[in-house]
């Protein structure tokens, strides 16, 4: 998006709300991702409901500001969660009293899982931005890519193929029995999809938003 537009006022409260929208996405995602929750057959990180927000979030800031800004805005959300996953930690290991506190048990339980999940979060991130890059460098051959849809279901798609797999290996190897993992990928990448086609015609409002100045 050009430099005018950016410094519209008006986009510029704009950028705040899509970035604090996608930065408290992020973090309540890494959050909920050591909880493991079944749904009919499948085995999957509670995140699977909020984390393809967080995702097409992402799009919206891409499409509606730019790559760079997108980027800037996903290593805020990064820095972020590593405050979270600091602090968190010290106050895990911070002196208590029984006799005063008695969750002490579930509290080590859900904070000392962060940095597992946070760095497999980062990694993954990295390498599907990397890939999803020259996706976006190949489809502007084609005409094609002036469509919204195509722009962000290719994302999607290709993101996901690698986001998907590195995070849930990164993650979960060694927390789950190797035959429950594939499974879980799969059908973490499959509705990573579907639920991102599901919202493409939320990320067409959102980015017209974006851009509308009236």
């Amino acid at each position: 998006m050009s430099s005018e537009i950016f410094h519209n006022p008006d986009s510029t409260k704009k950028f705040s709300w899509v970035a604090v929208l996608f930065v408290v996405t992020l973090i309540t995602s890494n959050l909920m991702a050591s909880k493991l929750v079944v749904f009919g057959s499948l085995i999957l990180p509670a995140s699977v409901i909020l984390y393809p927000v967080c995702f097409m979030l992402g799009c919206v800031l891409a499409e509606g500001w730019g790559g760079g800004k997108a980027r800037q805005v996903i290593l805020m959300g990064f820095v972020a969660n590593a405050i979270l996953v600091v602090f968190t930690n010290i106050a895990v290991l911070m002196y208590f009293e029984p006799e005063l506190y008695g969750g002490q048990t579930s509290f080590q339980a859900v904070y000392q899982g962060l940095p597992r999940i946070l760095f497999a979060s980062f990694v993954a991130y990295l390498v599907s931005e990397i890939c999803t890059a020259f996706f976006a460098k190949g489809i502007r051959k084609l005409a094609l890519s002036r469509h919204l849809f195509v722009r962000v279901i290719g994302a999607v798609v290709v993101g996901q193929a690698f986001d998907t797999p590195l995070f849930m290996l990164i993650a979960f190897y060694g927390v789950v029995q190797d035959v429950v993992l594939a499974p879980m990928m799969l059908a973490y990448f499959g509705i990573k999809v579907l639920v991102g086609a599901v919202l493409t015609p939320m990320v067409y409002v959102a980015v017209h938003w974006v851009k509308h100045h009236g």
